[in-house]
């Protein structure tokens, strides 16, 4: 099994001196955990809304969540899910991202992630999603201090390898060959 980093640091203010800012994330307690045969993928300034759902014949829907990939979770995870795709190797074809989550399934709106690790076993893939406040990360870096903000969790989302490997040449479509 492959896992990405526990904690993740913050990138230094400019002009601030550098200190140690991690994102302590916390095992277990997802409060929401599904499977998902299907994703669809929507650019929002930067950001990507992120639909999965479980499917089975003929077209009827188990299960959805919605959530919006933050642009800074995106670009902070490039290089290191570029090294996890290129491990994992790049997926046979271009996934169809299509999927849209029913609007009654987003009754209670869309969460935002600003941080997610990635690991397999075998043929199955998995994502966590975490959540952090920003004004959490700016206290700590006005203090001066070096320390953890707990980052909240948000789902845990399991898929098929190779549906893993869609998502992520998706969500990176403009910078894979």
């Amino acid at each position: 099994m492959i896992a990405m980093a526990k904690e993740k640091p913050s990138k230094p203010l400019v002009g601030k001196p550098e200190k140690q800012v991690t994102i302590e994330i916390p095992q277990g307690q997802f409060p929401v955990a599904l499977y998902a045969n299907v994703f669809g993928l929507e650019s929002l300034d930067g950001h990507k809304l992120m639909h999965f759902g479980l499917m089975i014949p003929p077209a009827r829907l188990l299960s959805a969540w919605a959530c919006v990939f933050e642009r800074k979770l995106i670009e902070n995870s490039k290089e290191s899910w570029m090294k996890y795709l290129a491990e994992i190797e790049f997926p046979n074809h271009a996934g169809d991202t299509s999927f849209r989550c029913p609007l009654e399934k987003l009754t209670m709106g869309v969460p935002s992630a600003n941080l997610a690790t990635l690991a397999r076993a075998d043929d199955v893939g998995e994502i966590r999603l975490f959540a952090y406040s920003i004004a959490d990360l700016l206290d700590q870096r006005r203090e001066e201090k070096a320390g953890k903000i707990k980052g909240q969790p948000l789902a845990l989302i399991r898929l098929p390898l190779e549906l893993q490997r869609q998502l992520i040449a998706a969500i990176y479509q403009d910078l894979i060959p």
